[in-house]
Formats: C-alpha cells, sequence, structure tokens
C-alpha cells in the first residue's frame, strides 16, 4: 500500500494525521524495533521511539498488527506519547494542569484488482481510519480513501490515482479552528521515458487546515521525476 500512497503527495495519506507526535517527523528519532511473524501472512510489529533527549523514557510507542488475506492487507494499531502532553481545555493548552498522556489508534485496508478501464492493467484501492483523544489531540478523527489505476492507456508505467481524505478537529478547540477539512486529489503520472516521468496533479481542499479564515483552496502542482 506504501507505493500506493507515495503517489500522492497530501501527506495525511502516508499517515494519519491524528497521530499528533508521530517522531520520525519531521525529524526522525532513536527507536527499538521487534516484529514477529507467527505465520507467513501475519506480522506483528512494535516499536519504542525516544524522546526529543534521546531518553527512551516519556517516549512515543506504537504497535500494529498486519493480516495477508489473498489479495487483501487488513491492518490494526495503536500508539501512545507518554507523560509529557499538557492537555487541552476550552480552547487552549492548559500549561497548568499536570502532564497526561496522548494515545489513538488506527487501521488500513488495502487490496488490488484487475480492471480494464481506462485500458488499465490493473489497480490498487486503499481505506485508513484514525482516532485519537480529543482532549489531548487537535484533530481526533481520520477518514481517507483513495483508488489508483496502473498501465493506463496500455502504457505499462503510466498511473491514474485519485484520493479523499476527511478530517475533524476536537470540539475544546472550537474557537479556533473549524470542525473539520476535507481534502480530494487527482494525479496522472505519464512515463516519458526509463528515466523521465511528468506528474500533474489537481488538489480540492475545503476548509484549509481547519483555519476559520481561509478559504477552500485549489492547487495545481506539476511534479518532474529524473531517475539517474
Amino acid at each position: 500500500m506504501l507505493n500506493m500512497l507515495e503517489s500522492l503527495f497530501t501527506r495525511p495519506w502516508v499517515f494519519s494525521p491524528t497521530v499528533s507526535y508521530f517522531p520520525t517527523y519531521p525529524s526522525p528519532r532513536l527507536s527499538v524495533n521487534a516484529f514477529y511473524s507467527a505465520m507467513q501472512n501475519t506480522q506483528l510489529s512494535i516499536g519504542h521511539y525516544a524522546n526529543q533527549n534521546r531518553s527512551f523514557s516519556n517516549g512515543f510507542t506504537v504497535g500494529q498488527w498486519t493480516q495477508h488475506i489473498f489479495n487483501i492487507t487488513a491492518a490494526i494499531g495503536g500508539w501512545m506519547q507518554s507523560g509529557d502532553i499538557a492537555p487541552l481545555v476550552e480552547n487552549e493548552v492548559d500549561e497548568s494542569m499536570p502532564p497526561q498522556d496522548a494515545s489513538g489508534f488506527f487501521a488500513t485496508l488495502s487490496g488490488e484488482f484487475s480492471s480494464r478501464l481506462f485500458s488499465a492493467q490493473n489497480g490498487g484501492w486503499f481505506l485508513q481510519y484514525g482516532q485519537s483523544s480529543d482532549t489531548t489531540s487537535e484533530i481526533d478523527t481520520h477518514i481517507g480513501a483513495g483508488i489508483t489505476w496502473y498501465g493506463m492507456n496500455n502504457r505499462k508505467d503510466d498511473v491514474l490515482g485519485l484520493g479523499i481524505s476527511h478530517i475533524t478537529t476536537s470540539p475544546l478547540v472550537a474557537s479556533q479552528y473549524k470542525r473539520n477539512e476535507t481534502a480530494i486529489e487527482l494525479f496522472y503520472r505519464f512515463q516519458l521515458t526509463d528515466t523521465l516521468a511528468l506528474k500533474p496533479d489537481i488538489q480540492f481542499i475545503a476548509n484549509p487546515a481547519a483555519d476559520r479564515e481561509a478559504k477552500d483552496a485549489l492547487v495545481l502542482t506539476m511534479r518532474v521525476e529524473l531517475s539517474i
């Protein structure tokens, strides 16, 4: 599924924005990770990440169970940032209250399908869901979905993709932010040569960043990909 998500520009496709304290973005941190496969199609992954002071106390812990069934992959997991989160109280962060843990969970479902639509060779799809506590996270719910066609117009490396992402904000920040944001993205990747590809992309964003002052946005971009 990661290749499918990375084809889209916006960060919510890669991981849920409800994971408010993601330790590898924008700067990576020290971590200890373990992986266990009870069967060929099942995997349990657990990771613990150090805090900004490179200490593993009050760090970030995440776990995920993944199951592959035929051409469908299902995953469910949870995360916790321990000990140093100031809670939200009526539209602001209350530094006077004792720090607490922040936590949430997420689930993804993805698969492949055969398709002759648009003269494509095959396709893929994904669904995402994430939720976190509205007392510690400004974004408390995220829902995403997307579909991708590969080998468009009998061109084996061309890709067409469509995705939608919707978030809701915590009611505790209602005076600062709108209640939700929705982003819709459409792209086409033209493989011009073995080393050069162009990817025009159009995005419509309703309530950008849930900003009360921002108007809906239409964004056009062109990415040039050069492989050496």
